[in-house]
């Protein structure tokens, strides 16, 4: 739509014989020639409603043996303004036409932006899985470390009273059984912790050899009760204005609209109203040529119709029925994902709510097997229950809170499931992705957050 600017500057010389016919006009002259100069300037645009402009000033200085012959001067000098005008009627009309690229640009360009922030919710996703799989494995390691320590303990204590006499080597073999499942366990849980160390490592795009003496420490806690359960009728809303799948498919259908509205413009003939004013002027004189043409002594003008139409259309009717076909495939996908979102929803937020009610059970279960706990340790220490009896205890209370923590990692999943199909994961922890231009910026410091051993 920009105007362009043209400029011609053209020298032309002939020098040719006469034919019989060309001598007859030309006073018998057995050979012609002729000297023309040319300099043409001017500027042409696109409205964006399709009308075509061309503006273009001309100026010719033209000698010859004619000239020469019947003129004083040996040259004419001619001027003229020509305005061309050229106005689509059908096809080519309007901003659709004009267009079409630009607006696909646009929508293609949102359509990809959407796409990276589908990307991000996946990843975001991810990180906070690591997160809580290694806050819970943490927990364990040091869980099975404080009953290793325990049972590592007692394990010495046997062997000083089997030599003494005071018990027995089965009591020993026992203790020996307890502290290598324990070792087992605890060796188990480690390698978890450095697979889930070298997960987040590739998260954050650094070396986990280079970076293998870090040990990470997790800041946050989870805080069951805090856990929001959203209203229905609300997510459903926030979802359809932010959920990505939901925003990337109303792109992809504004594009086929696009283009089946243009594959329909295509079909028809082309029809276009073109007009021409030209004003013109003629001398020996180059200033009174230009002086005559800025007074408009000689105009001259015309206004038509162009019409035009393809014999054989078969190829344009192909592409309009594909265009119908994709739009109508888009259209499905829309009513597919608009339809399941609700459903999607109401299992997503109740099984939220039932981890919730779940983790609150187990919190008040796992308070209790500590209180049982401590019991068993006082009814140990004063000779009521043997060891064996007070490590299965242990064990128990190891395995609950083993529950306990996988259910704490499933319900920050089922809390960020939710939210990305809100489509407010990113700002829940504050990642903030702005599109500015051709440019996306990336905002994180976000309160999902951990420290290295150093702090």
């Amino acid at each position: 739509f920009d105007p362009s600017l043209f400029v011609n500057l053209k020298k032309e010389r002939n020098h040719t014989p006469n034919t019989a016919q060309e001598a007859a006009t030309r006073q018998f002259e057995s050979e012609y020639k002729d000297q023309t100069e040319l300099y043409e300037a001017g500027v042409g645009w696109l409205s964006r409603k399709g009308t075509e402009w061309k503006v273009d000033f001309s100026y010719d200085r033209h000698s010859s043996t004619v000239v020469d012959r019947f003129r004083q001067d040996s040259n004419e000098h001619t001027s003229g303004l020509k305005i061309n005008v050229r106005q689509p009627l059908s096809r080519g009309k309007g901003e659709l036409a004009t267009q079409i690229k630009i607006s696909l640009a646009k929508i293609e360009k949102k359509v990809s932006f959407d796409e990276y922030r589908k990307a991000l919710m996946d990843l975001v996703g991810l990180a906070i899985s690591n997160y809580w799989n290694l806050y819970g494995a943490q927990q364990l390691a040091r869980s099975w470390d404080e009953s290793l320590f325990l049972a590592t303990k007692q394990l010495a204590d046997a062997r000083l009273r089997v030599k003494s006499g005071k018990a027995s080597k089965v009591h020993l073999l026992e203790l020996q059984v307890a502290v290598s499942q324990r070792k087992i366990e605890l060796d188990s849980i480690r390698s978890k912790i450095a697979q889930l160390h070298n997960q987040i490592f590739g998260l954050l795009s650094v070396s986990a050899i280079e970076n293998k003496d870090i040990l990470f420490e997790l800041r946050d806690l989870p805080e069951v009760e805090k856990t929001p359960i959203p209203d229905l009728e609300l997510s459903y809303q926030l979802a359809l204005r932010n959920w990505p799948e939901i925003q990337i498919s109303k792109g992809r259908q504004k594009i086929e609209i696009l283009k089946h509205q243009y594959a329909m413009k295509q079909v028809l003939p082309r029809i276009d109203m073109v007009a021409n004013l030209s004003s013109n002027s003629l001398d020996f004189s180059a200033s009174r040529s230009l002086g005559q043409f800025a007074s408009g002594g000689f105009l001259s003008h015309f206004v038509g119709v162009e019409y035009s139409v393809a014999f054989d259309k078969t190829s344009l009717k192909q592409n309009l029925k594909m265009a119908e076909l994709r739009l109508k495939q888009a259209d499905l996908q829309i009513d597919s994902l608009t339809r399941t979102l609700y459903n999607s929803l109401l299992d997503k937020i109740e099984t939220l709510s039932l981890s919730k009610s779940q983790m609150l059970e187990y919190k008040k279960a796992l308070r209790l097997r500590r209180k049982l706990l401590s019991i068993s340790k006082e009814r140990m220490e004063y000779g009521k229950i043997g060891l064996r009896d007070h490590l299965e205890e242990q064990e128990k209370l190891i395995g609950h809170q083993r529950k306990n923590l996988s259910g704490i990692v499933d319900l920050k999943l089922s809390e960020a499931t939710v939210q990305k199909a809100m489509g407010t994961l990113l700002s829940r922890f504050e990642v903030e992705v702005e599109e500015l231009g051709n440019q996306d910026k990336l905002y994180d410091d976000g309160p999902l957050s951990f420290e290295d051993s150093d702090g």
